[in-house]
């Protein structure tokens, strides 16, 4: 009995260590593993687009001109949102409709392409590489809505 248990916390020790060790969180059913970002430091936000209505909803009811954000806001968003997988972004994340998309230059001269949803989800791609799909559950500003 007493090894059983000594092997069920050791192992969870382990988990919180390797948890521990990259940073990331352990996710759960309604939230996901939230790794650090890691991003360079910011020179410039560029916002080409705001307010804008995905061409996949078709009703017209839905509108997203109250989704405007600010270059402080993307700013936030960048610094505070952690790096989600792929498949969770795609399937365990709420979809939204409205989104911002723009420009982000880094103090290292690497320039990428953001977007940012209306319920705090994102991605970024940098240069020709892979985008790296972004969730900030702590961005709670005005625009930003619960899904």
């Amino acid at each position: 009995m007493v090894g059983r248990w000594w092997i069920a916390a050791t192992l969870g020790l382990a988990a919180s260590l390797a948890q521990a060790n990259d940073g990331c969180s352990a996710g759960s059913e309604f939230e996901p593993r939230l790794c650090p970002s890691k991003l360079p430091a910011i020179k410039q936000v560029i916002i080409q687009q705001n307010g804008m209505k995905s061409a996949q909803e078709t009703n017209p009811a839905v509108r997203c001109d109250g989704f405007k954000l600010s270059v402080r806001q993307v700013r936030q968003f960048l610094a505070r949102a952690g790096e989600v997988d792929k498949q969770d972004a795609l399937h365990q994340l709420d979809w939204s409709p409205c989104y911002a998309s723009g420009e982000v230059r880094f103090k290292d001269g690497r320039v990428g392409l953001w977007q940012i949803s209306q319920f705090r989800q994102g991605s970024l791609r940098l240069g020709e590489g892979e985008p790296v799909y972004l969730y900030c559950p702590v961005c709670r500003a005005r625009p930003f809505k619960q899904p």
